[in-house]
C-alpha cells in the first residue's frame, strides 16, 4: 500500500485512576472490578446540597452554580481518591470579530469558573465557602438534562459480523449555557458568541466526556460579512493533585493519533514542512504558574512532580475558527477515564473498554482477501474461491488497477456486473482509493508548504476538485454496489498556507479545516453503510472500522526475509492490540513471499510451512489481515493441501470468533530470540465457555523452554482454576504433537503456569482455556478437532505429557520455584 497517512469534532481522553484490585487471589465480588464485571449502577445526574452532580457509580463530577458554574469535585467513587487541587474555569478562549481577512477586535475570556482565596496547594472546604465571580468570564445562566448524543449512524448489516452492543451507549448527557461577560468588563468582542459546554458520563465506564459548543448571535443589523473567530480554544482545564500525572493520559479525536496514549507528539521529528512537529504536537500537561507566588521557586525543588499539574487541552495550531451569524461549531471533546493504578496493561484495557462502547462498529469482524488483479475473469475467480473459504469480502487492492473515481459508464457497468456476481455467491467487494494525492492532481490544489511557500505534493482536501474526488468515489460506490473502502490517506495533520483554491482563514485554521473535511466523508461514507478502512482512527468522530496495525511500507517492501517479516509482524500485532481491540487493526502478508507453487499448482512443504506461519500469525491470533495476491491458492486447486490449510485455519477463526475478538493481554512481546505469548481474555456476562485463548510461538531454530512463562487469566473471570485445550499446527503432514486437555490450578495472582512448556525450533501451540465447572470433559475431542462440524479442518493429535515428549512438564529447580509463583 502507498503511504498511509480531519468542521467541528475531536475527542479527547484523559485517563485518570479508578479503582478495582487486579489480579487478586480470591474471586471477586460481584462488581468489584469494572473491567471484568458489568453490572454497575446507571449515570444520572441529580441536585444535592446546592452542587449539581454527574455520577455513575465510577466516576464522579459535581458543580457549583454560584457564582458561577465551576467543577469543585472530580472523584473516583471506587478508592475516594479526588484528584482536583485548585479550581479552573471549564473553558478558555480567545475571540474574535472579523470581516474577510480584517480582524476588528480580539478578547480572551474563561467560561465559567470561580475565583477562590487558596494558594492552590489543596482545595479546602472553607475556601469553597468563599468563592467570588470573575467579571471577565462568561456567566452560567441555566442546564439541561437529556440522552447522549451520537456522531455517527451505526447500522451494521449481517455480513460484517457485529457484536450484539448497545448503541447508542447508554448514559446520560447535560448541557450546560452561559452568557457572555457583561460590558464593561467583558469588552465588544465576546457580546456576540455564547457558549454551551456539553458533558456526558455512561453506564459502566468511569468515562466522563466534554466538548464546548460556541455560536454566533443571529444577523441582527451588524456589518456584513461579520464573523465570530475562535482564535485560540482550551477545552478542558484541570489543576490536578502531586502525582497525579502518570496515571492521566490525555486523547483526542481531532489528530488523535498524535496525542496517542498519553504520548503527545507528531509522528516524527520534522522541523520544516506541512508535517513540521512543531504544528502538530500539543502536549496536554502544564505547568501551574499559579501555584506559587514565585513558580521560578519551585524549580529549584528537584520535584519532578510540581511542573505537571494542569491539564490544559488546546489545539496545536488555532484553530482560528470562523463561525458566521446565526452558526454554532461545536470543537473537540474531552473524556476523564479514571483508572486503578498505573500498570499499563490494565490502564490500556481502560482505554479499550472505552472503545467498545463508545465506537463498537470497532467490534465488527469481516474477513477479506485483497486482490492485486481487479481484472473481470480474476474477481470472479477469487470471488468462488473466497466463497468456498467463508471469507466475507474482496478487496480491489492498490496496483490491482481499479479506477474508484471512474464516471466511465462502460467500466462503472463491467464492475457493477463483477461486483454483483460476488454478491451472488455471498462475497461482498471493496476497492482502494488514494485519497493523499488523487490521479492527476494539479498543483494548484496541493497543500501550500508552510515553509518553502511551494507546493508540497500532498492534496489540500479543502479544495473544490478534491471535494469532486470524493463525491466520486461516493458516486462510484452506490452505482456498482461497493460495500468496502479502503483509503490511503489523507495522513493526518498537514498545515498549509491558504493556495489560491483553499476554503480555510489561515495557516492556523488549515489542520482544522482538512479534518473537517475528511471526517464529513469518511461520516457519510458510514451512513450509506460503507466498512471503512482508514489509516488514522477516525473511531470516535467519523465512525471508521478500522487502521492499520503497524503497518509500514518500509516493514511490506524492505524486509526480504520472510521469517523476520513474520517476526516483525507479530510485534506490531503485539503492539498494535495494547490500545484498542484485535478487531480495530489489519495486517498485511503478501503471497508473493510464498515459495512458488509446482507447476502442477499443488503447494510446496515450503510453500505450506510460510503459510501456516502467516495464518498462524495473524488468523490464529484473531487478527484479520489483508492476505493479497490474484487469488488465495492457484486456480484449480481446491482441492489441495494449501487450500485445505486455508480452512482449517478459517475454521480456527469462526470456532473461536468470540475470544479471538476479546482483548489481549500482552506478556511476553516478539523479539526473534525467545518465546513468545499473547492471550485472548473474555469475562462479563458475555463470556461463553471459552474465557481466554493464548498463542506460543517459537521463531528460533533451536527448542526453547519457557522457564517462568505464566497466562495471566484474571481478566478472564477466572481465579481458581481452569480447564486447558490444546492445538498446533493444522497441517497433516507436519503437526507436531499437543499436550493432553487438563484441569490446570491457577496461583494466587490467577495465573496459569507455563514454565513446563518447552517448544522445539519453529513451532507454535495454542491453547483454551474453559472455565473448569463448565468445560467438556479432559476425554472430549481437543480444540480444532472435528467435532465442531467444519469440513477439511484436520484434527492435531494430543499426546500425553512424558519425560521424552516435546512438551514434558519440567520441575523448576527450588531456586526457580519463586519465579514460577
Amino acid at each position: 500500500m502507498a503511504a498511509v497517512r480531519r468542521r467541528a469534532v475531536g475527542l479527547v481522553f484523559v485517563s485518570l485512576a479508578s479503582a478495582a484490585r487486579a489480579g487478586a487471589g480470591a474471586c471477586p465480588a460481584e462488581g468489584s472490578d469494572w473491567l471484568t464485571d458489568d453490572t454497575h449502577p446507571p449515570a444520572r445526574v441529580w441536585l444535592e446540597d446546592g452542587r449539581v452532580i454527574l455520577a455513575n457509580g465510577l466516576v464522579r463530577r459535581e458543580f457549583v452554580v454560584e457564582p458561577n458554574w465551576a467543577t469543585v469535585e472530580l472523584l473516583h467513587e471506587g478508592t475516594g481518591h479526588g484528584f482536583l487541587r485548585a479550581l479552573a474555569p471549564e473553558a478558555q478562549l480567545e475571540l474574535g470579530l472579523a470581516v474577510g481577512s480584517t480582524t476588528l477586535c480580539t478578547q480572551r475570556a474563561d467560561v465559567g469558573g470561580a475565583l477562590s482565596p487558596s494558594r492552590g496547594a489543596i482545595l479546602e472546604l472553607g475556601a469553597l465557602g468563599a468563592l467570588r465571580a470573575d467579571g471577565s468570564a462568561f456567566r452560567y445562566v441555566r442546564h439541561e438534562v437529556g440522552a447522549v448524543h451520537t456522531r455517527f449512524e451505526w447500522r451494521p448489516p449481517a455480513w460484517r459480523r457485529a457484536p450484539n452492543a448497545s448503541w447508542p451507549p447508554r448514559g446520560v448527557h447535560l448541557a450546560v449555557h452561559f452568557a457572555p461577560p457583561a460590558p464593561p468588563a467583558g469588552g465588544t468582542c465576546a457580546q456576540r458568541a455564547a457558549v454551551v459546554v456539553h458533558y456526558e458520563l455512561y453506564d459502566g465506564l468511569p468515562l466522563l466526556a466534554k466538548w464546548v459548543e460556541v455560536a454566533h448571535a443571529r444577523d441582527d443589523g451588524a456589518q456584513r460579512g461579520l464573523e465570530l473567530v475562535v482564535i485560540s480554544l482550551s477545552s478542558e482545564l484541570l489543576r490536578v493533585t502531586e502525582g497525579a500525572e502518570p496515571l492521566v493520559g490525555v486523547e483526542t479525536d481531532f489528530m488523535p493519533r498524535k496525542t496517542f496514549w498519553r504520548r503527545a507528539h507528531g509522528l516524527a521529528p520534522l522541523a520544516t514542512g506541512p508535517y513540521a512537529s512543531r504544528r502538530l504536537d500539543y502536549p496536554h500537561w502544564r505547568s501551574d504558574v499559579t501555584y506559587s507566588d514565585n513558580s521560578a521557586f519551585h524549580a529549584l525543588q528537584a520535584d519532578a512532580a510540581w511542573p505537571l499539574l494542569v491539564v490544559n487541552v488546546s489545539y496545536p495550531l488555532g484553530p482560528d475558527q470562523p463561525i458566521g451569524a446565526g452558526v454554532s461549531f461545536a470543537f473537540m471533546r474531552v473524556h476523564v477515564l479514571l483508572h486503578d493504578s498505573a500498570a499499563a496493561e490494565r490502564q490500556s484495557l481502560g482505554r479499550r473498554r472505552v472503545l467498545r462502547l463508545l465506537a463498537p462498529q470497532l467490534l465488527e469482524a469481516p474477513l477479506y482477501f485483497a486482490t492485486n488483479d481487479a481484472s473481470a475473469a480474476n474477481v470472479r475467480a477469487a470471488a468462488e474461491q473466497l466463497a468456498r473459504l467463508r471469507i466475507d469480502a474482496l478487496l480491489l487492492s492498490f496496483g490491482s488497477g481499479v479506477e474508484p473515481a471512474s464516471e466511465d459508464d462502460g467500466y462503472i457497468e463491467r464492475v457493477r456486473a463483477d461486483v454483483q456476481y460476488a454478491m451472488s455467491l455471498g462475497v461482498r467487494v471493496g476497492s482502494y482509493t488514494l485519497m493523499q494525492n488523487p490521479p492527476n492532481q494539479s498543483a494548484d490544489v496541493e497543500c501550500v508548504d508552510p515553509d518553502s511557500r511551494l507546493p508540497a505534493g500532498i492534496a489540500d482536501l479543502t479544495t473544490v476538485s478534491h471535494d469532486a474526488y470524493r463525491a466520486r468515489v461516493l458516486a462510484f460506490a452506490r452505482r456498482v454496489g461497493l460495500s468496502m473502502l479502503e483509503c490511503d490517506g489523507p495522513f493526518e495533520g498537514a498545515a498549509c498556507l491558504p493556495g489560491a483554491h483553499s476554503r480555510f482563514r489561515s495557516l492556523a485554521n488549515s489542520q482544522l479545516a482538512q479534518y473537517g473535511a475528511t471526517v464529513r466523508f469518511l461520516a457519510e461514507a458510514a451512513r450509506r453503510g460503507i466498512y471503512l478502512t482508514v489509516p488514522d482512527p477516525y473511531f470516535l468522530s467519523a465512525g471508521s472500522n478500522r487502521e492499520p496495525m503497524g503497518y509500514t511500507d518500509e516493514w511490506t517492501r524492505a524486509v526480504a526475509d520472510n521469517w523476520e517479516h513474520l517476526t516483525i509482524g507479530r510485534m506490531y500485532l503485539h503492539d498494535g492490540t495494547t490500545h484498542k481491540p484485535p478487531t480495530a487493526g489489519w495486517m498485511v502478508f503478501d503471497l508473493e513471499r510464498l515459495p512458488p507453487a509446482r507447476a502442477d499448482g499443488s503447494a510446496t512443504p515450503e510453500r505450506l510451512e510460510l503459510l501456516e506461519w502467516a495464518l498462524a500469525s495473524y488468523v490464529g491470533q484473531g487478527n484479520r489481515p489483508a492476505f493479497r495476491g490474484r487469488t488465495p491458492y492457484p486456480p484449480g486447486a481446491d482441492a489441495g493441501a494449501e487450500a485445505e490449510l486455508w480452512r482449517a485455519w478459517l475454521a480456527h477463526w469462526h470456532e473461536h470468533r468470540q475470544v479471538l475478538a476479546a482483548d489481549v493481554l500482552h506478556v511476553r512481546r516478539p523479539n526473534g530470540r525467545s518465546l513468545e505469548l499473547s492471550v485472548h481474555a473474555l469475562a462479563g456476562r458475555a463470556a461463553g465457555a471459552e474465557r481466554a485463548l493464548g498463542f506460543v510461538f517459537n521463531p528460533t531454530n533451536a527448542s526453547l523452554r519457557s522457564h517462568a512463562l505464566t497466562a495471566p487469566l484474571h481478566y478472564a473471570g477466572l481465579c481458581a482454576r481452569g480447564r486447558v485445550r490444546w492445538g498446533g499446527s493444522r497441517r497433516r503432514d507436519a503437526a507436531w504433537p499437543v499436550p493432553a486437555p487438563t484441569v490446570e490450578q491457577l496461583d494466587e495472582r490467577a495465573r496459569l503456569p507455563l514454565g513446563w512448556l518447552r517448544l522445539r525450533g519453529r513451532s507454535f501451540v495454542w491453547f483454551v482455556v474453559e472455565a473448569a465447572d463448565d468445560a467438556p470433559e479432559a476425554g472430549d475431542a481437543p480444540v480444532g478437532g472435528d467435532a465442531g462440524g467444519r469440513r477439511g479442518e484436520p484434527t492435531p493429535p494430543v499426546q500425553p505429557r512424558h519425560a521424552d515428549s516435546t512438551y514434558a512438564r519440567v520441575q523448576p529447580r527450588p531456586d526457580q520455584k519463586a519465579s514460577l509463583e
